[in-house]
């Protein structure tokens, strides 16, 4: 049996059902990943005609390891954009509500989530495909694409007030944005005791290092009072975005009942409001078990029909 969609949770349906019309062209990969080391590695490539999936990484995520994802969406003829942000910069925007001052080292040239965000901005706009698509895993790839609403949500780019590139039609890059798949995320991290050593955990040991050379020791355990007032306060900022963000493209959840960084209780509350404000396309995908940003590992099948059921369902959705 293949997996479909109802309008909210994945059902089954019988493998004689018509498949989706939809013809994808050839393929290569184009990569932007941001590391301590390497600020920022561009192949200028042109994705011009063909459909784009941006994969926004987790904290601690490895180029190798979204190979699987890459070999995914590419099957489906799309190119492959992979948008890395370095641990501490997630680090950073964990413990930094709107309007404070940001922890950390100030001597230390960082990259910024902002940065990140209009660098993949840019890269997206200068490529010019016609239809894209995100998929952010865990909190890492979710700011990302948080901070990339804000810049779209900006007045148009040749205001004067605007943060993104003047020569960037940001309404025609928005007007590209056919949906976005949201694996293992929004992750909860208000609660009394932080989850983010557990969240760094499937980083390496050097960028392990480097936080603790950024910020000290207090955010992978030993936290103040106030780091932690800073944290809940930038959750409860966090999940407010995700709730009510007011772009309605089609939105694909994955998660597990079992995961122990993402709270599944979490996720059906975003899942539950966001279809109770009537929300155009709000679908979902929970398996009983499976370990953070790894349902693909445990659930490959399941997992393979319903990005490809969601990706032929938005890229539908944009041509009524």
């Amino acid at each position: 049996m293949k997996t479909s969609f109802a309008h909210g949770n994945i059902r089954e349906r019988s493998s004689t059902s018509e498949p989706f019309t939809f013809i994808f062209v050839l393929h290569f990969l184009h990569f932007i990943s941001f590391t301590h080391q390497v600020e920022a590695v561009l192949i200028a490539m042109s994705f011009s005609g063909k459909p784009l999936v941006v994969l926004g990484g987790w904290v601690g995520c490895q180029p190798r390891s979204l190979k699987r994802y890459i070999s995914l969406y590419e099957k489906l003829g799309m190119k492959v954009l992979p948008v890395i942000a370095p641990p501490y910069a997630a680090v950073e925007t964990t413990y930094s509500p709107r309007g404070e001052k940001i922890i950390g080292n100030g001597e230390t040239k960082s990259l910024t989530l902002e940065g990140i965000a209009l660098e993949t901005i840019s890269t997206i706009s200068k490529n010019d495909s016609p239809s894209v698509i995100f998929h952010v895993f865990s909190n890492g790839g979710c700011f990302v694409w948080e901070q990339l609403r804000k810049f779209l949500d900006e007045p148009s780019s040749s205001s004067s007030s605007s943060t993104v590139n003047n020569n960037i039609d940001t309404d025609r890059l928005k007007a590209s944005i056919k949906g976005i798949v949201f694996d293992s995320c929004p992750a909860w991290f208000g609660d009394e005791t932080s989850v983010l050593a557990r969240a760094l955990e499937l980083s390496t040991e050097e960028e392990r290092a480097e936080i603790r050379r950024r910020f000290g020791t207090g955010v992978l355990g030993d936290e103040s009072e106030e780091l932690k007032r800073r944290r809940q306060q930038r959750c409860g900022e966090f999940f407010n975005f995700v709730k009510e963000d007011t772009f309605d493209i089609p939105q694909l959840y994955l998660y597990s009942a079992d995961d122990h960084l993402a709270d599944y209780r979490n996720i059906r509350d975003v899942i539950q409001h966001r279809r109770a404000n009537g929300r155009r396309i709000i679908l979902s995908k929970e398996w009983p078990e499976s370990v953070h940003v790894a349902h693909l590992l445990k659930h490959a099948e399941d997992y393979t029909e319903a990005v490809t059921d969601f990706v032929g369902l938005a890229l539908q959705q944009s041509r009524l």
